[in-house]
């Protein structure tokens, strides 16, 4: 099935308004706005690094998992070097500007819901990841193992959903939702 007949069926269906199918179509068939590239633009950053990270977090679990010790602690320390230079450009970009303005999601019923809670949940949950991190890796480098342990169960799966709802979000803001 092509992407123009499953954005046509979603249309249908009521999950996109014919506005957002319009822009979808354009956004994939290459054809859009300069406003529109200058969004999608950043937001392929966002998500590209995001993505970067997500797939650092998996490849440290599965390292630590097959016993690569030293491939895994390589691994985790770039994880967590790619997190500050994203958490430092995007706070560059989204929140120190004077007068940054949020970016209201644009779509409806049950999917405004879930983006909503999924957004929510994020930036809770992100706000936590600095400091499990910094523990976490604290521990790690000073071979202080159970301690490590007791608190990477904990870390790893709060810092992989925020970095996987990270993209989901931008992806649903910019590419499937994006603003009229």
């Amino acid at each position: 099935m092509s992407y123009e007949s499953r954005i046509s069926r979603m249309r249908e269906q009521g999950v996109l308004t014919t506005e957002q199918a319009e822009r979808l179509s354009r956004s994939l068939g290459g054809v859009q706005t300069d406003s529109e590239r200058g969004s999608q633009r950043n937001a392929s950053f966002w998500i590209a690094a995001g993505t970067m990270l997500v797939l650092l977090l998996v490849i440290g679990f599965v390292l630590i998992k097959s016993g690569r010790e030293q491939a895994h602690k390589r691994t985790m320390l770039t994880a967590f070097g790619v997190s500050v230079v994203f958490l430092t450009c995007y706070l560059a970009y989204h929140v120190w500007p004077v007068g940054a303005a949020a970016t209201p999601f644009p779509g409806t019923g049950a999917v405004r819901i879930a983006y909503y809670v999924m957004l929510i949940s994020h930036i809770i949950l992100a706000i936590a990841v600095p400091p499990l991190a910094i523990f976490t890796i604290h521990a790690g480098l000073r071979d202080r193992r159970e301690r490590h342990r007791r608190l990477a169960r904990w870390t790893f799966p709060i810092w992989l959903y925020v970095s996987v709802t990270g993209v989901a979000i931008y992806g649903m803001l910019y590419y499937l939702y994006p603003q009229p």
